[in-house]
């Protein structure tokens, strides 16, 4: 019986110098409540001196698992990492493909205007040289005013 008694006088002191170390890891939300109330004194004990063994172990990781947070959170905050990632490349993929759709649109447009200046410039100049008269002194072959009707039509 005086064994129990100094055994349990031990269990209350190591649990009096626990209680603040608990009380730390609690405010990071991260032990579940306390079952040292369902074990038998023997048990208890033995928890007790181990936890006042590896105390500054335990304190070290729960310090680590306080400064790291819910590791639950942290897996949801990744993959909401991850898939803002993926949407952002989709979408900088998609603005890069418009982008050339856009350029090759442009320069279609240019070469369309380009050839329809110089057709119009080649009938300006036919016409103007009809106006002043040249026209009748150009001697130009059949073939020559065919290719001509095409460049200008």
């Amino acid at each position: 019986m005086a064994s129990d008694c100094t055994s349990m006088s031990t269990v209350d002191e190591l649990s009096l110098n626990w209680k603040p170390k608990r009380e730390l890891a609690q405010t990071c939300d991260q032990i579940p409540p306390s079952s040292e109330s369902l074990l038998s004194p023997n048990r208890a004990l033995r928890a007790a001196l181990l936890k006042s063994r590896f105390a500054d172990t335990i304190l070290r990781a729960q310090e680590k698992v306080c400064e790291r947070g819910d590791p639950e959170k942290l897996q949801r905050e990744l993959k909401d990492l991850k898939r803002k990632q993926r949407e952002d490349k989709e979408r900088r993929r998609i603005e890069a493909q418009a982008k050339v759709t856009e350029k090759a649109l442009k320069q279609k447009r240019q070469r369309k205007e380009k050839r329809t200046v110089e057709i119009n410039d080649c009938y300006e100049i036919w016409e103007d040289l009809k106006k002043l008269g040249y026209a009748q002194y150009v001697d130009l072959s059949a073939k020559d005013l065919a290719d001509l009707n095409d460049r200008c039509h």
